[in-house]
């Protein structure tokens, strides 16, 4: 048995913030959300009702993507309020119905609770105005206002069984509490039981989307620039859409990590833990420290592994069944220990080891580090006891320069590029 432990390392979902009065749809698709468009359009392509989950924590862009794809479309949106009791998110209610229905002046008294509520909202979808067309309604963080004693779900459970699931509609929720969404919605044993008929997860841009969200504000970054924000700040749209063009990746971490007015400077305590909260130029003499070296080689991992799909087209293995995982064996009285960054088990009986490097510039293998590789190899094979070839793989930034420490050793090598 190999001495396995899976890496599961995924970025915060969290989501981002979208501006106030959506745009009229024109079939837009938010940069880096090319799978989720897809299933939106056929959701509004289809002519039977919808209920459509999308899931996936704060910041990660949930409202921004159904506002930006649905637009003008939207006959009625509910952001519930975090923290608020039931009576405040039923006053929540009738302002947001108030303002779908384009009225001014004093708030009507609200609801006595859900079940009305949501009848109320089916006597504005039936008016005469927009009995005929396709609509939409929004309900954003559902969970927010579906708290325990709200009773919410019955009044929600009423609204789409009684009238929705007949009607020409689309109805979108969203909610950060993923495990809540999944209990309560998708696995739901009551009145929403397999009532969902589609859903979107939401997960942080890829380093390509990334790329192409930079291109989409008609910023310009070589490869090397966005990786080292995607290290810092991972693929999530809200942090990366504080970047600035005309700034190196350097300038922008400082600015939005370290200035006393920074986004992120509340947001990474820990990330930043020692460092002055008053000074900005901290990053810029932070990363020539060892304690920068450290944290970078250990955030290009965690890329790496977010991307494994990416390394495994690289070798020519991406249509191949693996299992892919670091490894760790502690030493004994008769072998060494060994740790390894990544290894990719694969089922043409093979183990690719890969040695994961950042570097600013071309990396170049010196004799030292060669044996290290070879010892490295030769003490993963006396732990694991497999039989199956081993192929070293260097993964680093701009590749590796041929030179007599390495010809011979290292079987394939992985640059960012392929990354993305």
């Amino acid at each position: 048995m190999l001495n396995k432990k899976l890496i599961n390392l995924k970025l915060n979902l969290l989501s981002l913030s979208a501006p106030n009065t959506p745009e009229p749809l024109s079939q837009a698709e938010p940069a880096g959300r090319l799978k989720e468009t897809e299933i939106l359009e056929k959701t509004l392509a289809s002519e039977k009702p919808e209920l459509v989950a999308v899931i996936g924590r704060r910041r990660v862009g949930k409202t921004y993507l159904v506002r930006t794809f649905f637009g003008s479309r939207i006959d009625f949106e509910m952001v519930s309020l975090k923290d608020g009791n039931m009576e405040q998110q039923l006053r929540n209610f009738t302002y947001s119905l108030k303002e779908a229905k384009g009225q001014k002046g004093p708030v009507e008294k609200a609801p006595k609770d859900w079940l009305a509520a949501f009848h109320e909202l089916k006597e504005f979808l039936e008016s005469p105005e927009k009995k005929n067309k396709r609509k939409v309604v929004f309900i954003d963080e559902l969970p927010w206002a579906a708290t325990a004693k709200s009773d919410f779900l019955t009044g929600f459970s009423y609204f789409w069984n009684s009238y929705a699931s007949k009607s020409n509609i689309i109805v979108v929720i969203c909610g950060s509490a993923t495990a809540w969404m999944i209990k309560k919605i998708i696995n739901n044993k009551g009145g929403l039981h397999n009532r969902v008929t589609r859903r979107i997860l939401l997960q942080p841009f890829t380093i390509l989307e990334t790329e192409a969200y930079f291109q989409s504000r008609d910023i310009s970054f070589d490869r090397y620039q966005i990786l080292q924000l995607y290290m810092t700040m991972g693929g999530i749209p809200h942090y990366l859409d504080q970047v600035e063009g005309g700034k190196t990746a350097v300038q922008n971490i400082d600015e939005i990590c370290f200035h006393p007015l920074g986004l992120l400077r509340t947001e990474f305590d820990n990330y930043l833990e020692g460092i002055p909260k008053n000074e900005a130029g901290n990053w810029q003499s932070l990363n020539q420290s060892q304690s920068w070296k450290s944290w970078s080689g250990y955030a290009y991992e965690n890329i790496c592994l977010q991307h494994i799909e990416k390394i495994k087209a690289t070798l020519g293995i991406s249509g191949m069944h693996t299992r892919h995982c670091s490894f760790l064996a502690k030493a004994t009285e008769e072998r060494e220990g060994v740790q390894i960054d990544l290894l990719i088990d694969r089922m043409d009986n093979a183990i690719s080891i890969c040695e994961i490097k950042f570097y600013n510039d071309v990396f170049s293998l010196s004799k030292e580090q060669a044996d290290k590789l070879r010892k490295k190899r030769r003490s993963f094979r006396e732990a694991s006891r497999s039989r199956k070839q081993l192929f070293l793989v260097l993964i680093t930034t701009f590749g590796l320069a041929p030179n007599k420490h390495s010809l011979g050793l290292i079987d394939n090598v992985v640059t960012m590029g392929e990354l993305f």
